[in-house]
């Protein structure tokens, strides 16, 4: 697994918090605006601290990947030096992009192994939209690819320039250019492996001035295939549900 666009939230403070590397950028809104949005929406909750609370979330979900070889924070390392690594180190191999605040079902390195003869993988893309709906939301056929619904094998990999091996792993947004660039189709998973999260402290939920009031939320509908997030998504419910009511009661 490949983290991209991870902080280390335990040791920084919300006036040091950058826009991620290789991410298009709205022209007209900034991270500054990120944040101002941020304080509007909680009257100025802890960021780092609720981001910090994501990814022990996210941690654990993927400690219990079954037969996952290893857990690579990207952000501030050669993504080149990396895949060179790789081959030395595996035969064959399989990454999985992800922000540091997504999570996998434990049985996506099982099903994945099946498919190392490809280049490019895609499977459903599902997105809990607990700013939005407040429920899981069926994705696949967005313009965009979600953050953590897609995988390359290693002959995928070694196929890309230097330059798009960093695009593909660090901005999920050129998933279908870099296949259609290369001129391989991704082939398709049709299993729900994963879960990407829209919530209020998403950076570019906040950049993009989606600044909607926060709103108490049960928990979302649970679609077969899912279930394993149950208590992960319980989790991220009780986050949202306690910014809920610290910004009514100061209301």
């Amino acid at each position: 697994m490949c983290v991209r666009n991870t902080t280390d939230w335990q040791n920084l403070s919300n006036d040091r918090i950058q826009y991620p590397r290789l991410i298009w950028k709205n022209e007209k809104y900034d991270i500054d605006y990120g944040k101002g949005v941020w304080k509007k929406i909680t009257n100025n909750s802890d960021y780092c601290g609720i981001r910090r609370e994501m990814k022990k979330i996210s941690m654990a979900n993927w400690c219990n990947i079954q037969n996952l070889s290893m857990i690579v924070d990207s952000t501030n390392i050669e993504i080149t030096d990396f895949v060179e690594a790789l081959g030395v180190m595996f035969e064959n191999y399989i990454i999985m992009p992800t922000d540091d605040d997504d999570w996998y079902s434990p049985n996506i390195s099982n099903i994945l192994s099946n498919y190392g003869d490809q280049k490019f993988l895609k499977w459903k893309g599902m997105r809990y939209s607990q700013v939005l709906s407040g429920e899981i939301d069926d994705m696949t056929e967005e313009i965009h690819i979600l953050s953590n619904s897609y995988a390359v094998t290693r002959s995928g990999m070694e196929l890309l320039s230097p330059e798009d091996q960093e695009l593909m792993l660090k901005n999920h947004t050129m998933f279908y250019t870099l296949c259609d660039k290369y001129s391989k189709k991704y082939h398709f998973i049709e299993e729900k492996m994963s879960i990407y999260n829209l919530h209020c402290a998403s950076v570019s939920y906040l950049v993009n001035c989606k600044s909607r009031p926060i709103e108490f939320r049960n928990m979302p509908s649970i679609p077969t295939g899912l279930e394993w997030a149950i208590n992960d998504l319980s989790n991220l419910v009780d986050i949202n549900n306690r910014l809920w009511f610290k910004r009514s009661i100061k209301m």
